[in-house]
């Protein structure tokens, strides 16, 4: 079941003025606004707009991968939609829960320059399964390079 954000309580003050001494930021690639006062799932890492686009609430992002925050729901080179393959719809037989889950496994996040490393924004990208095994290959993204 997603996470009811109506139910997250707040954090003590002691440990919101811990986070506003520290000026505690958001991991999230692109934010930078304060950490969330609110408890949940990762609290200590994320704001609260980007806590809510978490797996836990029904989003597509997981806390502990700052990269995925801004998975979108569709493939942003041939537009393939999990959500409307009328085999994922059958496959999660009406479980909102399990909806999710197909959707997040049909798409990932591509680093369009190739490296891992830099999850700005812009070098972030929407892609299927397919699409980004092809650009993978393509692009020899998998080959590793040795600083000399």
């Amino acid at each position: 079941m997603f996470r009811n954000p109506d139910k997250d309580k707040r954090k003590n003050r002691d440990q919101i003025q811990k986070q506003v001494n520290k000026e505690s930021t958001c991991t999230a690639p692109g934010c930078n606004a304060p950490i969330s006062t609110y408890r949940g799932p990762n609290a200590d890492k994320l704001c609260r707009l980007c806590m809510l686009t978490q797996r836990e609430y029904g989003g597509m992002g997981r806390g502990d991968r700052p990269h995925t925050m801004g998975k979108g729901i569709y493939c942003e080179i041939c537009g393939y939609a999990p959500g409307d393959d009328p085999k994922i719809i059958e496959a999660a037989a009406g479980d909102p829960v399990k909806l999710n889950r197909h959707i997040r496994s049909q798409l990932e996040r591509h680093h369009i320059d190739g490296n891992h490393l830099n999850n700005d924004p812009e070098n972030l990208q929407t892609v299927c399964l397919k699409d980004h095994r092809i650009i993978t290959i393509k692009e020899e993204h998998y080959v590793k390079t040795v600083n000399c």
